[in-house]
């Protein structure tokens, strides 16, 4: 592998470009910045290196015909550059999601195929150490009940940059795509189906009741939790993943064991499985983050989706005649319709208070153009 191309400019595109200048420092790396150019060219001199042409012309990253493409832009963009790359045949890893329906889904496979080359998401969470070893624990225990809980504080620091929740993605193809991805590690011969989706609004918390063949799995998703929770627990306590903190720890029957890291961390080793595939195609079918392998989160988020919204619907029915000062209203405005104005390229901001109220009162101001905005999406 001689050549990238990188399209997206956020934070998340800063950790994929760090990672990839240290463990691959001859990598010839395109990096395709539309937004935040001008701080990312400022971002980019602390490197010191001349293997990183930065441009926010996408054309001339094509015209340089790079061997691989990695996808980590907004996340309705995500289906146009896969499609593009696989048009010019050229392998390609994107962030989650990598698509938003079963149709689409089914598209980029047949695209896929006809190209012949690698077309892969990053779960890397699949590719963490402790993971193994906790799938190791399970081994020969009768399992009845699966708890999992993925919650994020609205901001945070991360990698040495501030972190939003990424609101502009909808939940069910974010955080519950995450915790799709470690149930599909743990459990890969049992399909997991959903049976309700619930809405906790005074703390903005969704609660998805499913089952992974015959084990009853409960799925905890928020983005405004008052601390950062990653956990797993099996048979009610019994066996517990807590890897808040990476790697974390695993408790079993009450016993501790800090987790240790073996091998590369989560996000190098998933990098590394596509350029492996790249040089040894016969690997692709077997591949954990193959799209093939993958399908089934887009339906399941889908079911998700379409449940979350039908719940917080019913709360905002409650809050008639709706107000900027009440946060719950704020909260749920905002979740249902960032994502979906983005999508129709129609950005607003809501990092802080001030930006929150404002669009908050932008969709009250104006019925017709939230009706609008559901029947279009």
């Amino acid at each position: 592998m001689n050549s990238i191309c990188l399209f997206g400019g956020g934070r998340w595109s800063r950790v994929l470009l760090t990672v990839l200048l240290q463990a691959y420092p001859e990598l010839k790396i395109t990096w395709v910045s539309k937004n935040s150019y001008g701080e990312n060219v400022e971002w980019l001199k602390k490197y010191k290196t001349r293997n990183v042409l930065i441009t926010s012309d996408e054309e001339q990253a094509w015209r340089l015909k790079p061997q691989a493409i990695i996808v980590a832009t907004a996340s309705h963009l995500h289906m146009s550059y896969i499609k593009q790359a696989l048009i010019n045949r050229i392998p390609v890893l994107c962030e989650k999601p990598f698509c938003f329906t079963t149709h689409e889904a089914q598209e980029l496979i047949y695209l896929g195929e006809n190209a012949k080359v690698a077309i892969g998401v990053n779960f890397e969470f699949m590719h963490a150490s402790y993971l193994f070893d906790f799938a190791n624990y399970l081994k020969n225990i009768r399992i009845s009940s699966i708890d999992l809980i993925w919650e994020d504080v609205f901001c945070e620091m991360r990698y040495g940059e501030k972190k939003f929740g990424d609101f502009y993605t909808p939940l069910m193809y974010d955080s519950f795509q995450h915790c799709w991805s470690l149930l599909k590690f743990l459990f890969p011969q049992d399909p997991l189906s959903i049976s309700s989706v619930s809405y906790e609004e005074t703390n903005s918390r969704a609660i998805v009741k499913a089952n992974m063949g015959n084990k009853l799995t409960n799925i905890v998703l928020s983005r405004r939790a008052a601390q950062r929770v990653r956990k797993i627990s099996i048979n009610k306590g019994a066996i517990i993943l807590d890897f808040a903190i990476e790697p974390g720890a695993s408790v079993i029957n009450q016993r501790t064991i800090y987790n240790e890291w073996k091998g590369n961390r989560p996000l190098l080793a998933a990098l590394d499985s596509f350029f492996k595939v790249i040089k040894y195609p016969a690997l692709l079918y077997e591949w954990q983050l193959n799209i093939f392998n993958c399908m089934d989160v887009i339906s399941l988020s889908e079911k998700a989706t379409e449940l979350l919204e039908q719940a917080q619907k019913k709360c905002l029915q409650k809050k008639y005649p709706l107000s900027v000062e009440d946060i719950i209203t704020r909260n749920i405005l905002i979740d249902l319709f960032l994502p979906k104005l983005a999508s129709l390229g129609d950005y607003h901001r809501a990092h802080d208070l001030e930006e929150q109220i404002n669009f908050a009162s932008y969709l009250i101001k104006r019925p017709p153009l939230m009706e609008a905005i559901n029947e279009a999406c």
